[in-house]
């Protein structure tokens, strides 16, 4: 992935989805899929982009159905593959008598057709939910609302509900949480590709605050604030002995950020982001990571930070509680 360093932003037109165990990626002449294979390593492979020149893709009012139709049909095929490299087809159960007739019966067209109508149910479903159910369900009410326009918001109201409610329940599946990371994964690597940044920062450490500092006065966040909503993460990168000697003095005094930037001296050294929730966990089978809290230490395997709103309590006593409210007023 691009390592540049420039805050221009890079215009792109790639795309992409999720699929097990991986993603596919799309641009305007090549398309790559790349799949965690059983063993932990990573399967790539490439193919060239169906050309887009052709009338039919760039006229109006009929370009939407060939392009929706040719990037379904890419999407599913990549899915498909994705399985197979992911060895889910061989955790599948053993087949059954009427599977084994249409094998014999079909050859090897077998898995085309099994495809075809698993793609053909799919889109049965889908009509089913958004568009037969909703315009039903909306009927019941034609004798209490006239209005079209109300009728109209009722019923995409409705839709919204039942696509709210079949993600809330795929959700729960561990398979499709699976691929909901990777769709994440996905939106990470055009945002990084894009903003010109590097997707996989090999970094020194990490500092995750809710507040301005830490551990014996280190000015870590120095604009943090614990009533913003957000947590301040700043990432040092994975430099010299030399180069950490004199990072140290700017990081302790908070020298390294200001007005809500990082200064120009720490650039080169830092990331800084905001958020609400922050996971970490070792690349490459580096082992774990050795968390600090308080100045306690615990290796781990993974570290999730979240922000609980309201959920802490602090006593002060009057004088310090009325210096806190007047300073907070000020800001």
């Amino acid at each position: 992935m691009s390592k540049q360093t420039n805050s221009k932003t890079i215009k792109t037109s790639i795309g992409g989805q999720a699929v097990i165990e991986g993603v596919m990626m799309r641009g305007p002449k090549l398309t790559a899929l790349s799949v965690r294979m059983p063993d932990q390593s990573i399967s790539t492979e490439t193919w060239d982009t169906p050309n887009s020149n052709k009338w039919y893709k760039k006229t109006p009012f009929i370009r939407g159905v060939f392009n929706f139709v040719e990037s379904m049909t890419d999407g599913y095929k990549s899915l498909m593959k994705a399985a197979e490299k992911a060895g889910l087809d061989e955790e599948a159960e053993e087949p059954s008598k009427f599977e084994q007739k249409l094998r014999q019966l079909l050859g090897d067209k077998f898995m085309p057709f099994l495809q075809g109508c698993i793609l053909l149910f799919s889109l049965a479903m889908a009509l089913f939910f958004f568009a037969f159910l909703p315009t039903t369900l909306v009927g019941f009410f034609r004798d209490y609302i006239s209005h079209p326009l109300a009728l109209s918001a009722l019923e995409g109201l409705t839709k919204i509900a039942i696509l709210i409610l079949y993600l809330a329940l795929i959700s729960n599946m561990n398979d499709i949480k699976r691929v909901f990371m990777y769709h994440g994964a996905e939106h990470k690597t055009i945002f990084c590709y894009e903003h010109g940044e590097e997707l996989t920062v090999d970094c020194l450490m990490c500092a995750v605050c809710n507040g301005r500092t830490y551990g014996g006065g280190f000015y870590a966040a120095p604009e943090a604030r614990p009533d913003d909503g957000w947590l301040d993460v700043f990432i040092i990168r994975r430099v010299g002995r030399l180069t950490i000697a004199r990072l140290l003095g700017m990081y302790k005094g908070g020298k390294h950020f200001r007005d809500g930037a990082l200064t120009e001296q720490a650039k080169p050294y830092f990331l800084y982001r905001r958020a609400k929730c922050v996971s970490l966990r070792p690349a490459d089978g580096r082992g774990p990571i050795v968390a600090t809290a308080d100045g306690e230490c615990a290796p781990c395997e993974a570290i999730t930070a979240r922000l609980r709103p309201l959920a802490g309590h602090v006593l002060l006593p009057k004088p310090a509680y009325e210096r806190f409210m007047a300073q907070r007023a000020s800001v």
